[in-house]
C-alpha cells in the first residue's frame, strides 16, 4: 500500500485503524500540504462549471439586450414616421393657409 507522505512523495505505508502510517515517517519540510491531484481535478471542474454558468447567465443576458434593443429601435422607427406624418401635415396646412390668405385679404 501507498500513502502521500511530505511534499508529495508517495512511500510505502500500511493501515492501523484508518490511518496510513510511512514506513520511516520524517519531519515534512514543506509548510503547505501539497494537494491531491483529485482535490485538483475537484477544483477545476467547480471552475468549469462555474465559468459555464456565468458563460449561459451573459449569454441570456445578452440575448434579452438584444431584444430589448431592436424594441427599442423599431420604437423609434415608429415615431420616426410619425414625426415625418406630422411634418407633412403641418406643411398641408401652411400650403393651404397660404392659399387662403389672399381670398381672406380681399374679403377684409
Amino acid at each position: 500500500m501507498t500513502a502521500r507522505f511530505g511534499g508529495g512523495y508517495l512511500r510505502t505505508a500500511f493501515r492501523l485503524r484508518g490511518w496510513a502510517i510511512p514506513e520511516r515517517a520524517q519531519p515534512v519540510a514543506t509548510a503547505a500540504p501539497t494537494p491531491e491531484p483529485a482535490d485538483d481535478h475537484r477544483r477545476l471542474a467547480q471552475a468549469v462549471e462555474a465559468l459555464v454558468e456565468r458563460f449561459h447567465a451573459i449569454r441570456a443576458e445578452n440575448a434579452r439586450l438584444r431584444r430589448d434593443l431592436a424594441e427599442r429601435e423599431e420604437r423609434l422607427r415608429e415615431l420616426h414616421q410619425r414625426r415625418q406624418d406630422a411634418l407633412k401635415r403641418i406643411d398641408d396646412l401652411v400650403a393651404r393657409l397660404d392659399a387662403l390668405a389672399p381670398r381672406l385679404e380681399e374679403s377684409a
